[in-house]
This record gives C-alpha cells, sequence and structure tokens, in this order.
C-alpha cells in the first residue's frame, strides 16, 4: 500500500512539474536591481500566454518559473533592468516557446544559449554571425554621438552630429534589409530571420523589401499566426509607401471633439508629423520645425501634427502644446489608435507631402528639409 501511494505521490508531483517551465541563467553582468522579462515586439503577435515575470541574480545566476503555455512556436522576448526614474535597460533579444531553456548573459546585457546544439541556438547563432559587419558598422556610426553624450550629456549633442548620424543609419539600415533579403533566401524556415523581418517592419514601417521578404518565408512559416498578422499589417501601412496619396486617418480634436483630416489647400509642401507629449526626440524638433514654419509658412509650406497621447496624459498633451506655442494644427489620435493601424511605432514620425497629398519622403531630416524649403520656396 506504502509503495502505491508513493507512486500516486511522484505522479502528482510529475504531473505539476510539467505544467511549469523555467529559463535558467548564468550571468556576467552584475545587476543592482531586479531582472525582468517582456515581450520584445507589439503584443498582437503573440499566443495568448505571454511570457512575464521579474527576479533577482543572485551569484550570478538566476531562474525565471512560468505556466508551460504548450506553444511550440518561438516568439521574440528581451530581459529589462530598471534604472533611474522610469528608465529601463534592455537585453538583446532572444526567443523562447514552451520549453525550459538554459541563457547566457555577457556584461554589455547580450543574451546566447547555453545550449549549443540546440536548433534555435544554431539559428540564433547563424544569423548573428551573418550580420557581424553590419553590427560593426553600427558601433561606429554611434562612436561620435555617444562621445558627445560623456562629455556634455544627451540635450548638449550638435544638431549636426545627430544629423550626421541619421544619414549614416538610413544608409545602414538599407544595407540591412538588403542582408536580411538574402538571409532568408538562404535561410527561409530560420525563426530569427522572420522575426527579424516583423521586429524591423514594425520599427520603420512599410518598405516594399519587407514584402519581398515575406514572400519568401517557407510554407512552414507563413502558417503561423504571427505571419498572417504581419501581412495584414503590411497591407494596411502599403497605405503610406513613397508615391501613394496620403490616406485619410481617423482623429479627434485636442478638445475631444470630432475632427476631419485635411490636407492643407494651397501649400507646396506639408510635413505630417506623427509624435506624443513624452517623446523627448519629438519636443527637440519642435524649435528647428518652428524656425522653418515662421520662415516659410507664408512661401507654401505647412505642417500637421498628430498627437498620439493616451487619454489620460491628454492634460499633459495639452499644456505641451501650449508650453511651445505651437502654431500649426495638431490632431489627437487617441491611444496611439490610427498609429498602430498603419504600423508607425517610431517617434517622431514625419511624411512630407507635396500639394496634391502625394507622400514624397518618410522621416526627412530637419537638415534635408531645410535644404529642400530653401531651394524650393
Amino acid at each position: 500500500m506504502k509503495n502505491i501511494y508513493f507512486l500516486l505521490f511522484l505522479f502528482v508531483m510529475s504531473f505539476f512539474s510539467a505544467q511549469k517551465s523555467f529559463i535558467h541563467g548564468k550571468s556576467e553582468r552584475v545587476f543592482k536591481n531586479a531582472i525582468q522579462i517582456f515581450p520584445a515586439i507589439n503584443e498582437k503577435y503573440y499566443a495568448n500566454d505571454i511570457i512575464q515575470g521579474s527576479t533577482k541574480v543572485k551569484d550570478g545566476n538566476f531562474t525565471f518559473e512560468f505556466k508551460n503555455q504548450k506553444n511550440q512556436f518561438y516568439y521574440p522576448y528581451v530581459f529589462m533592468e530598471a534604472m533611474s526614474g522610469n528608465s529601463f535597460s534592455p537585453s538583446s533579444i532572444f526567443y523562447l516557446n514552451s520549453e525550459t531553456v538554459k541563457l547566457d548573459l555577457n556584461d554589455k546585457f547580450q543574451v546566447s544559449y547555453s545550449e549549443k546544439k540546440s536548433t534555435i541556438s544554431k539559428d540564433f547563432e547563424n544569423y548573428k554571425s551573418f550580420f557581424k559587419t553590419i553590427e560593426e558598422q553600427k558601433t561606429e556610426a554611434e562612436k561620435p554621438i555617444n562621445e558627445a553624450i560623456q562629455k556634455g550629456g544627451f540635450e548638449k549633442v550638435p544638431q549636426e552630429l545627430w544629423a550626421e548620424y541619421e544619414k549614416k543609419n538610413e544608409e545602414i539600415k538599407n544595407n540591412e534589409n538588403k542582408l536580411l533579403k538574402e538571409f532568408v533566401q538562404k535561410n527561409p524556415n530560420s525563426i530569427v530571420g522572420f522575426w527579424e523581418t516583423i521586429l524591423r517592419f514594425e520599427r520603420y514601417g512599410f518598405d516594399p523589401i519587407f514584402e519581398e521578404i515575406g514572400n519568401i518565408f517557407s510554407p512552414q512559416l507563413k502558417k503561423q499566426k504571427p505571419a498572417k498578422i504581419f501581412y495584414n499589417q503590411l497591407s494596411s501601412a502599403k497605405l503610406l509607401n513613397i508615391g501613394a496619396t496620403f490616406p485619410t486617418p481617423n482623429l479627434k480634436n485636442i478638445d475631444t471633439s470630432s475632427a476631419v483630416f485635411e490636407i492643407p489647400k494651397g501649400k507646396k509642401y506639408i510635413v505630417v508629423d506623427f509624435w506624443f507629449s513624452h517623446c523627448q526626440p519629438c519636443l527637440e524638433e519642435f524649435p528647428k520645425l518652428k524656425e522653418l514654419y515662421s520662415k516659410y509658412n507664408k512661401k507654401g509650406f505647412e505642417i500637421v501634427g498628430i498627437a498620439t497621447d493616451n487619454q489620460k496624459f491628454l492634460g499633459h498633451l495639452k499644456s505641451t502644446i501650449s508650453e511651445h506655442s505651437l502654431p500649426w494644427k495638431i490632431y489627437w489620435d487617441e491611444n496611439s489608435k490610427q498609429a498602430n493601424e498603419w504600423t508607425i511605432s517610431s517617434f517622431p514620425t514625419k511624411f512630407l507631402l507635396d500639394e496634391n497629398g502625394k507622400i514624397l519622403q518618410r522621416n526627412i531630416s530637419l537638415e534635408d528639409l531645410e535644404k529642400l524649403l530653401q531651394e524650393k520656396l
């Protein structure tokens, strides 16, 4: 009888342990605060259960315990450490399914898999090796900015240095997208290549190359739920492709009344600026935008603002507009609903339109905008 009870106990314990999975990790990085895990992309792409949690790193070791989701597909995640104020320091992206996994963190918060022979680990390392040169270019491009920040702080970085960095970054981004297409052509069933395509699309918005890459995915990947969401988002974001007429967004006025969005009449160039009131890079552009507006508005230049603030920050949005004395029309995209539908997730995002509302350029730099206005107006 004792043996029967003992076997029953073992069965029950194994049943409950089977309902849980673990993330075991070793870290070279020293953590002052708890380490947290979060989805690395918009939650719409994930299955019903999302892995989230917090744990302490003790003697270089940590463990997360989570409910077994019975999900064989891999999803992207990041570790986070809470820093001063409301800021967080993120790790590099890694991929999890419902299986228990062992991960390593280096002192730069880069994640790697302890089990080097696993399929996801091989895919992960193959991708990193393929993009090694691009990562080196990014590091080199960031050096002048980082040095300026160390000397005088973020706010003291010269605008011309930012402009130079943006140009280099745009060139690297285009090369990176071409390399991504090449990678997926060689590895059409790559989980990492699949998610990197979606991550870039969510970060930068529509580009025809993402559509091309999406067509290369293996039949197995195309059947996955995140792929179907990606294809739907591509269709919506395609409305904002270069050469298309800027579509009519569903917006409100700042006083929360219904609004009818209109492209300003009689203007040769219009900038549609997506921003929000807690976005520091957005606020830092206002002085230059106001200068250009003051100089060229009567000559045929217009700005239209679309603020994507959450409803609870509406008061802060109104005070920000007043504080900066913004002279152009500003609409309210409540809770970023329209921006999310069009996959605008990086702020500020600006669209340069012609007099007919045709999209000429996305994210034109303030330096290039000024040159254009000087030449044309």
